[in-house]
């Protein structure tokens, strides 16, 4: 059986940022597929495909199906259409191919997706609204009211 979590570090968004680099340094092709999501949703390239890699991580760490935003969902799509890249990519930083399996019912998708954000927050913190949504953004805005104090 396996752990519910595996023991992979968690990288610093300087290491996400490398990464993401390396990537588009590797596969040109990939930058223009993901220029054109990111233009859609005012993002830059970089930045997409560093929260591409925060899923691909917490879809690892957590062994279990998680659901990304539209737009991580988007640029994922064009990640793994790079085959040999995110072949390589997958089983250097995580020892396995991630799989991508869309399917489920609108509630279950629902539940991944929100479970998917309650990792993101405590691995990541800030969501970048652009990418995951007002509604990720705005839970870790509620989140931050712990640090409020009360007489």
């Amino acid at each position: 059986m396996k752990n519910q979590t595996q023991n992979i570090k968690t990288p610093t968004q300087s290491e996400l940022e490398i990464m993401a680099k390396s990537l588009l340094n590797d596969m040109p092709a990939l930058e223009n597929k993901l220029q054109k999501i990111a233009d859609h949703h005012s993002v830059r390239v970089l930045v997409l495909l560093v929260e591409v890699i925060k899923f691909l991580y917490l879809v690892a760490k957590y062994q279990k199906s998680l659901s990304p935003s539209l737009v991580a969902d988007l640029a994922w799509h064009e990640f793994i259409l790079c085959t040999r890249l995110y072949t390589k990519f997958c089983e250097d930083k995580f020892g396995r191919y991630i799989h991508h399996t869309p399917g489920g019912d609108e509630k279950e998708n629902k539940s991944r997706f929100a479970k998917t954000i309650q990792l993101y927050l405590i691995y990541f913190k800030e969501p970048i609204k652009e990418v995951w949504g007002e509604s990720a953004y705005e839970e870790w805005l509620d989140a931050q009211c712990g640090t409020c104090n009360s007489n």
